[in-house]
């Protein structure tokens, strides 16, 4: 799911930078964009505290390694939900 994701999130936003901010919001706002990037954002957070997971199994002792896990998961979620609400409340 992160691939297909990923590629057309790449594709789409390639020549926003050279548009203004109002077309930007357009984009933002069009019905696919908002469908895709509400499984887009999670999925990359996702993906990146699973990364983070994985390291801290193999290189953290076990008393730390729960919490720091749970801090990543959670520190994940809270950049998921705010990165949402920053793209939609504009």
């Amino acid at each position: 799911m992160l691939i297909p994701l990923s590629l057309w999130a790449v594709i789409e936003l390639a020549p926003l930078p050279a548009q203004n901010y109002a077309t930007a919001l357009e984009w933002i706002h069009e019905p696919l964009s908002i469908g895709l990037l509400l499984f887009l954002v999670p999925t990359l957070y996702l993906h990146a505290a699973l990364g983070l997971q994985v390291v801290l199994e193999d290189y953290i002792s076990d008393p730390l390694r729960r919490r720091l896990i749970f801090m990543t998961h959670v520190i994940a979620s809270v950049a998921a939900f705010g990165t949402l609400g920053a793209l939609f409340s504009a």
